[in-house]
């Protein structure tokens, strides 16, 4: 669920797994269910520590963030009995370990599930804590060090905009904007799909997009200018899963997105990380093939060189859509041979919608002369749910 690296160049990893094991919980004994565990490793490879974390009972990471040298914050369900047993409601707790896997606060929410939650930093000293509760609606606390509570809001899902098999959520606070993008991996029977939503200072709701997706989703990562990127695996023409890696716009439209040539055995990914040299590390379980022979044939952490820019930039856009003139004075004409496009985004450099658009037959034409001169970048979506970008400068 997360991978971090200590001061001494060590790395950490806190992270949950559905096993097979038999446990034993209030006198009752059953088989299959998750367990929580801290791994640190060296800066080698080596590993130190690896314990399970309150063993006995199932337990459910929800998320964990690193929130200072050699501090973890971390949200987490600790089952009183065997999860789904009606009248035994789980409990939360929040709590703080240091780069050894020593508990060194806690705070226990009674009858609350944080299955679905992220943690993130926001104002300096404090951590947000974002949460599913029972009423489908959105929570999110904001805590000092100490875990005293500062302030609590909650988003009532009114529209229904929130689906109903959640898988689980990520979570981050722009630093320009301060606004709150929140990724909800979810199922629609059959498929897999990927909502992001955003939220202003306030944590009212201002954009809601939703993409076709794939079933193991990773944490998001913030990266510069606000973008985050979101991992997944992905099947190709021969069958081989490998690992591709998107990057987001602040309001959540895709830009620029990248498949690694590492060639996996049906495994998922469960967290990123950039180090110092600005290599993305992916942890997970991989069961691998285009690896050095040294390495073995799994490994849970991979690192490789990305190409992704480090700002708003335009993505590739296939070669069946077109739009002119561009340079503009304020008509833009859209062509596409193959799919009708039928919602239109423009949204400046700082990641502001400042013209939407949907129509549910087919978007030929638009008109934005009532916006400042200036660039810009116009996100299209097409019957299909695949999305490009594209710069655009308006005269």
């Amino acid at each position: 669920m997360g991978i971090f690296e200590n001061s001494d160049g060590s790395f950490v990893g806190i992270n949950d797994k559905h096993t097979a094991n038999f446990f034993i919980c209030e006198n009752v004994g059953y088989q299959w269910g998750y367990q929580m565990f801290f791994t640190k490793i060296d800066a080698e490879g080596n590993l130190v520590n690896h314990f399970e974390i309150n063993p006995g009972c199932e337990n459910n990471l929800g998320s964990v963030a690193k929130v200072d040298t050699d501090k973890y914050a971390v949200a987490a369900t600790f089952y009183n009995a065997p999860p789904n047993w009606s009248g035994t409601p789980p409990d939360s707790h929040l709590f703080f370990m240091d780069g050894d896997g020593n508990i060194t606060n806690e705070k226990i929410y009674p009858n609350v599930s944080f299955e679905k939650a992220s943690i993130f930093l926001g104002n300096p000293n404090e951590i947000n804590l974002i949460y599913i509760n029972e009423n489908r609606d959105i929570d999110m606390n904001i805590y000092n060090y100490s875990l005293d509570l500062i302030s609590s809001s909650v988003y009532l899902d009114t529209n229904n905009s929130l689906p109903t098999s959640i898988i689980k959520i990520d979570a981050h606070q722009q630093a320009l904007s301060n606004n709150i993008s929140i990724a909800i991996s979810y199922r629609n029977y059959p498929d897999y799909r990927l909502k992001i939503l955003t939220f202003d200072a306030d944590f009212n709701l201002i954009h809601n997009y939703d993409y076709p997706w794939v079933k193991f989703a990773s944490n998001r990562l913030h990266y510069a200018n606000d973008n985050f990127i979101i991992a997944s695996t992905t099947e190709d023409s021969a069958g081989n899963t490998d690992i591709r890696l998107q990057l987001f716009a602040p309001n959540g439209v895709p830009i620029d997105s990248t498949i690694t040539d590492l060639i996996f055995d049906s495994e998922r990914v469960t967290g990123l990380a950039v180090d110092d040299n600005n290599q993305i590390v992916i942890a997970g379980s991989f069961n691998c093939c285009n690896l050095d022979e040294a390495i073995g044939a799994s490994k849970s952490f991979l690192s490789f060189e990305h190409g992704f820019v480090t700002g708003i930039d335009e993505q590739e856009f296939s070669d069946d859509i077109q739009i002119f003139p561009n340079p503009t004075t304020g008509n833009l004409h859209i062509k596409s041979d193959i799919s009708k496009i039928v919602r239109i985004d423009i949204y400046d450099q700082l990641g502001s919608v400042i013209f939407s658009k949907t129509k549910s037959n087919e978007i030929k034409d638009i008109n934005i002369s009532d916006i400042p001169t200036g660039m810009y970048f116009i996100a299209l979506s097409d019957e299909y749910g695949r999305n490009a970008v594209k710069k655009i400068i308006f005269e």
